[in-house]
């Protein structure tokens, strides 16, 4: 595990040992060399192994065409080939050493010719611009050459092991590591230079962790302006630390620190004032209700406010008065935890609570707030557990959360609860940790942000980032709410588990972030269906440029690594375009494939670096996912072409068949068609002739019933023998239109009753007595079993109306209507200006032939009579046609 240690003031010294335990093939390594892709690659007593910062991967006699094992010394030159010089050339004549290349380009072994000098390959690994990169003293301690002086890298304080002091080589790579080759292992170290100031930490304090909460800085007059520290815990007195050293002050601990003409003021549970010049202190307040207190502000010349667990308080210097702010009746979540007060730009006085941000106005009292559980939605947070509110200069508000990351808040929009005016930050966008504490803004746009794991310098304009950890100079990675603070001079100052880290965001500022580190394949496999085993194709892809996957080919396992060769969890994400629409987050280094649909897709595989930021070079990989032949073009259209042909085979020939069958069915249907047609005309001229025969033979009773009549002079017996004549005729009029028809079996009822009235009008009507009869329906069919009865009853009425309704009218008029209500019903309505019947008409038992005739006729035609007397008779008669009646009685 890598162990930072700072020697001097300037410079971080990262060192680790890396042995058998990791996975190198041998303790005892000889040399060490970086190639063009970034690997590094180590000779050792098994062979050469090549290091990705996670993995080896080692080459030997038994797994590889290396020559020996026993490797003393690896050079690489300009085309990325690794030469290889063996022990055993030490016991052997020049002239028959033996050496081997290794082509990076496509891990192939070579031999080479013997009489080749490697220390002209490339230049000494020891010596930069003709300085030793390595030098030890008398005392073993080590100094390797950085920034043109030799830093001390191990003391003669540091642990030895075995073996250590024997250093065979030393390699200095693009990243500023040095790799010691030695008997034990390879020693990784590091050097950075530190441009963090540590306050209160772990070496100024004799081992002990200060946990810090408030904070104060200013210059020390006293000693050249360096920076006069203060600071809070919990468990400890208030604390100061200057060049002179540390001390501690006649104050407790606590949480909030803030300085007000020269008296401190410090938050418990109670309120205190520490005068430095007296080094006194005395409680202000007695216990505060909702203790801790987690925040101090100067609200005006005379009033502090104090932030609880749930309540805002007021102190009142001159009257020495402690009073809690009055929360309006409408505000219906009391605040959690206020961490913070902010003055903005355009909202006055804020308090930052986990739950929400409370109003303050100039009457103390807390008028409004923006809550997770707000009533209004133009005033509810879409998030809760805020930690603290910055307002940048733009009016932006941004908020540090407990598990959300950063959220940028547009707060002054028209409609700040839009979606549009939020945008959130998490890991994934370069953040250390989602757990955010405390917000500090420097000059230059930048945002200094504490966090579980790191500091986070955000640049806002384009939201790139930086990460510092214990590694870049940090006392501790992890920090605490409510602790930070931002002097005069612009310094930036956060406390942790480990006291207090400083800086001057100008040389921060200054920091070159190289984004672009050397991100590589170290494995490609996939298994083979053709083999049915897992096979190597690393090799295939770097000669193909892309990876071909064939029908029935199960997985393809990736495995990658970004080259920084820092001892920690990269994280990593990949997307396969063509099938994923989002980026997946992993932490290992290592992807298997299946299941991928058919056709052209890309893999693309992206690096997040330690700072945060994701490495410009990625890894791109074309996969072509082969159909099986089954489902290939070729195949169908080969198909395609077979189904044709046997179509259209098939096709002529039963084509042929059918127009021979065709012809024989056709002559047989004109021969049945023609018989038919003869069949259905001598039908047809049979029913005319009946339907003639029928009414001519009524004709012949009609003209009986006339001779009869006038044999008589009963008046009585010559009406009855009238009604009667009329009847027949009626019913032969019936059969009159039924041959005249074109369709034997309907009758178009309108034209029957314009005959029909016609025929009455020449029984009844004189020469003084004129009717006129009105037909309102439009042109209806009726089959015959309907026509009949319906013409009888149409007889009945008119005949009825004739001879009892106009004795005294002078212009008599009779109207019939016949409406069709579709599904075989109808309803017929007879209609005269006659007097009418008085009172009410009792068909079935009337005395009148004629009513019952009617009633009985209806009820034949399964309907119902209804009739009123509405200035004249009116009968209305529902009846169904022969087919409805027929379907209702089966």
């Amino acid at each position: 595990m890598a162990q930072p240690i700072v020697s001097g003031k300037n410079y971080i010294i990262t060192k680790r040992l890396i042995s058998v335990e990791d996975g190198l093939p041998s303790r005892n390594v000889t040399d060490a060399v970086q190639d063009k892709n970034g690997f590094m690659w180590f000779a050792t007593a098994n062979g050469i192994s090549r290091y990705d910062g996670n993995t080896f991967k080692n080459y030997n006699t038994h797994n590889s065409k290396i020559r020996f094992d026993d490797v003393i010394k690896l050079s690489l030159d300009s085309n990325n080939h690794l030469y290889i010089d063996f022990r055993i050339n030490a016991v052997l004549d020049k002239n028959q050493q033996i050496f081997q290349l290794l082509d990076l380009n496509d891990y192939t072994f070579k031999d080479i010719q013997s009489n080749i000098s490697l220390n002209s390959i490339d230049s000494s690994h020891s010596v930069i611009k003709g300085k030793p990169l390595y030098l030890k003293d008398k005392e073993n301690q080590w100094f390797v050459l950085f920034d043109n002086q030799y830093v001390l890298v191990r003391d003669k304080k540091d642990a030895r092991l075995e073996g250590e002091n024997s250093i065979h080589s030393v390699f200095q790579d693009r990243r500023n590591n040095f790799w010691f080759a030695t008997p034990r292992g390879i020693y990784q170290m590091s050097i950075d230079e530190n441009k963090f100031q540590h306050f209160f930490d772990s070496d100024e304090t004799n081992k002990f962790k200060f946990s810090t909460r408030g904070i104060f800085a200013e210059a020390d007059k006293q000693h050249d302006n360096k920076k006069r520290v203060y600071a809070l815990s919990e468990f400890q007195n208030f604390r100061v630390q200057t060049q002179m050293g540390f001390a501690t002050l006649n104050a407790p601990g606590g949480y909030a620190l803030l300085k007000k003409n020269g008296i401190f003021y410090i938050a418990t549970n109670r309120l205190f004032s520490y005068d430095p010049d007296k080094d006194l202190s005395r409680a202000l307040t007695t216990d505060i209700i909702g203790n801790p207190v987690w925040s101090l502000a100067t609200y005006s010349d005379s009033i502090l406010l104090l932030g609880t667990a749930s309540k805002i308080y007021f102190y009142n210097e001159h009257s020495q008065q402690l009073s809690s702010a009055l929360f309006l009746q409408h505000i219906k979540q009391l605040p959690i935890n206020i961490y913070r007060f902010v003055k903005s730009s355009q909202k006055g006085w804020i308090a930052i609570a986990e739950n929400g941000i409370y109003f303050i106005n100039n009457l103390f009292e807390v008028y409004d707030y923006f809550g997770y559980q707000h009533q209004q939605k133009e005033k509810r947070l879409p998030f809760t557990g805020i930690y603290d509110l910055h307002e940048d200069k733009q009016g932006i508000a941004w908020l540090a959360m407990n598990g959300d990351g950063l959220i940028r808040w547009n707060w002054n929009a028209a409609d700040p609860m839009s979606k549009e005016n939020f945008k959130k930050l998490t890991v994934n966008d370069g953040l250390p940790d989602n757990i955010l504490y405390r917000i500090e803004e420097d000059d230059r746009d930048n945002l200094w942000i504490s966090s579980y794991n790191g500091l986070l310098k955000l640049h806002k304009p384009d939201l790139t980032t930086k990460i510092y950890k214990s590694k870049d100079g940090l006392a501790n990675a992890e920090f605490n709410r409510v602790s930070s603070f931002k002097d005069k001079e612009g310094w930036m100052y956060f406390g942790g588990f480990n006291g207090i880290d400083a800086f001057n965001p100008k040389e921060m500022n200054q920091d070159k972030d190289d984004r672009s580190l050397p991100f590589q394949l170290v494995d490609f496999t996939k298994f083979s269906e053709q083999q049915n085993k897992l096979i190597d194709v690393l090799g295939e892809f770097l000669s193909n440029k892309k990876m071909t996957m064939n029908a029935g080919d199960r997985f393809l396992t990736v495995s990658f690594s970004l080259l920084d060769f820092e001892k920690r969890t990269h994280r990593y994400r990949y997307r396969i375009e063509g099938m994923d629409k989002d980026w997946n987050y992993i932490n290992e280094n290592t992807i298997r494939i299946s299941g991928l649909p058919y056709g052209k897709l890309t893999l693309r595989i992206e690096a997040q670096r330690s700072s945060g930021v994701w490495n410009t070079q990625e890894i791109s990989i074309p996969i072509d996912v082969l159909k099986p032949f089954y489902l290939q073009d070729w195949f169908w259209s080969l198909c395609l072409f077979l189904l044709i042909l046997l179509f259209s085979s098939v096709y002529f020939v039963r084509i042929n068949k059918l127009k021979r069958d065709k012809l024989k069915l056709e002559s047989l249907i004109q021969k049945r068609t023609n018989s038919l047609s003869v069949a259905l005309d001598d039908r047809e001229m049979l029913l005319k002739e009946i339907h003639h025969r029928v009414k001519n033979n009524l004709q012949i009773i009609t003209g009986l019933l006339q001779l009869q009549k006038d044999g008589l002079h009963d008046a009585a017996a010559h009406a009855a023998l009238s009604e009667g004549q009329s009847r027949v005729s009626s019913i032969a009029l019936i059969h009159q239109n039924l041959y005249q028809n074109k369709e034997l079996g309907n009758i178009e009822f309108k034209v029957f009753l314009h005959d029909l009235s016609n025929q009455i009008a020449e029984l009844f009507e004189t020469d003084n007595k004129k009717v006129t009869t009105l037909l309102h329906l439009s042109e209806t069919y009726l089959d015959i079993d309907t026509a009949v009865p319906l013409g009888l009853i149409v007889n009945e009425l008119l005949t009825n109306s004739y001879k009892y309704a106009f004795s005294n009218n002078a212009n008599p008029i009779i109207e019939i209507d016949v409406k069709q209500f579709g599904g075989g019903v109808f309803q017929l309505m007879y209609r005269d200006n006659g007097p009418g019947i008085q009172g009410t008409l009792d068909f079935e038992n009337a005395n009148s032939l004629g009513i019952k005739l009617i009633w009985g006729l209806a009820k034949q035609l399964s309907g119902a009579v209804v009739y009123s007397n509405n200035q004249g008779s009116v009968f209305t008669i529902d009846f169904k046609d022969t087919a409805l009646r027929k379907s209702e009685s089966s």
